[in-house]
């Protein structure tokens, strides 16, 4: 297995979605790991209005949890923070089947981070993972951002890709999940047919489609780093944010 993580930050709004965001964070294992929580807390707020830092049980494997409090945005801070190797956010969950969006913390970092990020909307152990890809080098970074990570070793991975005009999938595809299988990963490539419902909707309605009828735990897709210009003019037609917008379960922008 390659190395894991041993760094993480957590942004905590003090809401609702942190809430179910720390769940899932320690929901999961850690083993060797530190966690940052960093809280927004504006300047002259009443102390007394401030809860306690977060605390997670033993079985999470955290070598220690740090509260930092700063007087920064949420977005910011965290897009700012450094040392870390994986940024957590809570997102709104859905609501009477519906897609709740995503504010705008979640949007500064999708534009922002150096890092990957995990837009967390429900707690719970990982037990299945959606690993979207295409024949692209970012096949492989998704592949190596999944093998660093604790929770790949007890879940089931769908490595989702695209046939080609032949009918077979891209070379990066079946490299990806031999890369997760070698590992000693419980993973197979599932292969989307051409269909020009589909193809007229783009990559993030075939995501979310496949997305609704596995309910998987976590979708993971791939989000390269770009230029600033890039990511200004692309970030709104964003596959990897439209999913982070639209899917019901927690995402992964992997990067």
């Amino acid at each position: 297995m390659t190395v894991g993580i041993t760094r993480l930050t957590f942004g905590d709004d003090r809401d609702g979605p942190s809430d179910r965001a720390w769940s899932w964070i320690t929901a999961q294992q850690w083993p060797a790991c530190r966690i940052d929580v960093l809280r927004s807390v504006a300047p002259g707020e009443d102390p007394d209005t401030v809860p306690p830092g977060r605390s997670a049980p033993a079985r999470c494997g955290f070598t220690s949890v740090r509260t930092i409090d700063t007087p920064l945005a949420p977005g910011a801070a965290l897009a700012a923070h450094r040392g870390t190797e994986l940024l957590l956010v809570g997102a709104q969950a859905w609501s009477g089947g519906q897609p709740a969006g995503v504010g705008r913390t979640v949007e500064t970092l999708a534009r922002r981070s150096a890092v990957p990020v995990a837009v967390v909307r429900a707690g719970g152990p990982v037990h299945s993972v959606l690993a979207c890809v295409d024949g692209s080098p970012s096949a492989r970074t998704v592949a190596d951002v999944l093998l660093r990570l604790p929770l790949v070793e007890t879940a089931h991975v769908t490595v989702l890709t695209v046939a080609g005009s032949d009918g077979e999938p891209a070379a990066a595809p079946q490299e990806a999940t031999a890369a997760l299988a070698r590992a000693g990963v419980r993973a197979h490539l599932r292969v989307s047919r051409p269909d020009d419902v589909i193809a007229t909707s783009g990559a993030a309605f075939r995501i979310l489609d496949v997305a609704r009828r596995l309910r998987p735990d976590l979708v993971v897709v791939g989000a390269p780093r770009t230029s600033l210009a890039d990511r200004l003019r692309a970030m709104r037609g964003s596959v990897a944010l439209e999913v982070t917008r639209e899917a019901a379960c927690s995402v992964l922008l992997a990067r």
